[in-house]
């Protein structure tokens, strides 16, 4: 069952800057959440911590919904990547939802995360089970407790080029250091056969960012005084050529949020690496994004590069060692009062 516990009422003007009709609204609700206690935490509070993002590739199991074997690989591989880089929170994307993760917290015995949760986005997910698809949701596995934890569901806007999914969002306060991390997992490129097509991809992955906006504006936030950060899998590259006309990460720049890739070259920021026997190259489609309030000393990116397939239609769980077609990114984030 769903609770929905807050619907935005009312809606901003016809006459607003924005990019599209706003006389619709996402829907806000809680996501499905479980606190586990498992891990063992010091009475201080750490004066760093390790924020991750990942797209696990359809977990568990990959893209084989039913095959045992793929699950336990899967399972398997992502546990020990994740006893290896050892985050505080971790963001996900492409989990199927929470007992997905509650299964693979159980595989990491004293590295397990004491909090769990997981979207549920309605309206792609619906079309996916009526298909007999396994679903796709963003999930969040902390050390930490949060303050508030919320999703922003897209099923309910009604204007042209909606963006898919939604955000995971919660609120921290550590080491008496309050900040608001966004989880999100933008349009994919898939379904792009022409430019007009593109471009509606585009459209979709830049009115994300839009509500995202919408939100912190509920929330009462303010990203050049406020401690935001935005995480996921965008499903574009701000290095890339292809995409240089894309406005999703143009809109954050004109915000005052900051990558944490900075002028890093290619081979030290691939996050989707290219499969031999497809066309597409190694890209950057994963990022940790930090608002104005953080400061000029945003911390740098760094990426665990193994457990990705890199030839055509072998996924995530397929073979011993394999976790997704996405490495994960994290960043040690100093907590300074």
């Amino acid at each position: 069952m769903r609770y929905l516990f807050l619907l935005l009422i009312g809606a901003l003007s016809a006459g607003s800057s924005w990019g599209y009709d706003t006389n619709s609204a996402p829907r806000i609700e809680m996501p499905s959440a479980i606190t586990n206690k498992v891990t063992l935490l010091t009475a201080k509070e750490p004066t760093q911590i390790r924020l991750a993002t990942w797209n696990i590739e359809w977990f568990p199991a990959g893209q084989r919904r039913s095959a045992k074997k793929n699950v336990q690989n899967q399972m398997q591989a992502v546990a020990e990547m994740i006893q290896e880089f050892k985050p505080d929170i971790l963001l996900t994307q492409e989990t199927r939802n929470l007992g997905a993760l509650i299964s693979l917290n159980k595989l990491l015995d004293k590295l397990g995360f004491s909090y769990l949760a997981s979207a549920r986005y309605y309206e792609e997910n619906q079309s996916r089970i009526d298909e007999g698809k396994p679903t796709q949701n963003t999930g969040m596995l902390s050390r930490y407790p949060w303050k508030d934890i919320w999703e922003v569901d897209f099923a309910t806007l009604t204007y042209a080029s909606p963006p898919t999914r939604g955000y995971l969002g919660a609120k921290f306060e550590i080491n008496g250091v309050p900040f608001v991390v966004y989880d999100t997992h933008t349009k994919s490129n898939f379904g792009a056969s022409d430019e007009k097509e593109r471009a509606i991809n585009y459209e979709k992955r830049a009115n994300g960012i839009y509500e995202l906006k919408r939100d912190w504006e509920r929330m009462k936030l303010d990203p050049d005084k406020d401690k935001i950060i935005v995480v996921g899998d965008f499903n574009t590259d701000v290095f890339a050529e292809q995409f240089k006309d894309e406005k999703t990460f143009h809109i954050l720049e004109e915000w005052g949020f900051k990558h944490c890739f900075g002028d890093l070259p290619l081979e030290k920021r691939v996050t989707l690496p290219g499969r031999k026997g497809e066309p597409f190259p190694d890209g950057t489609f994963d990022y940790i994004w930090f608002s104005k309030g953080w400061g000029d000393n945003i911390p740098s990116a760094q990426i665990l590069s193994k457990g990705a397939a890199k030839r055509k239609d072998v996924y995530g769980g397929d073979e011993p060692g394999l976790a997704s077609d996405h490495y994960p990114v994290y960043v040690d984030i100093t907590l300074n009062k």
